[in-house]
């Protein structure tokens, strides 16, 4: 198993909720599934893959590539596994962890 990688396509122009790619939301989920997530994004809701290319199947292992400071509340309220952030952090990292 590798990490599950999410790598940004492109920098948003709006900040983005990333509560729920974590190890305890995205268990025994695939790929597909994961990439239909829905996302808040300002007001508005986009998907995981509108958002993110998305590698590896290790939900426990989870990875951000080309982060920027506006993806808040990764890690929030994860209670197993590992986030590593490669990149910039938005507001809430591991809140309620």
């Amino acid at each position: 198993m590798s990490a599950l990688t999410f790598t940004l396509k492109t920098s948003p122009a709006q900040r983005v909720d990333c509560s729920e790619l974590t190890a305890d939301k995205l268990e025994n989920k695939t790929t597909a599934d994961i990439s239909g997530i829905n996302l808040v994004i300002g007001n508005q809701q986009q998907t995981v893959s509108d958002l993110f290319d998305i590698t590896g199947d290790d939900a426990n292992n989870i990875v951000f590539e080309k982060a920027t400071s506006k993806l808040d509340h990764i890690g929030h309220a994860m209670t197993k596994g590992t986030i590593t952030v490669n990149g910039d952090a938005g507001a809430y990292l591991g809140q309620f962890m």
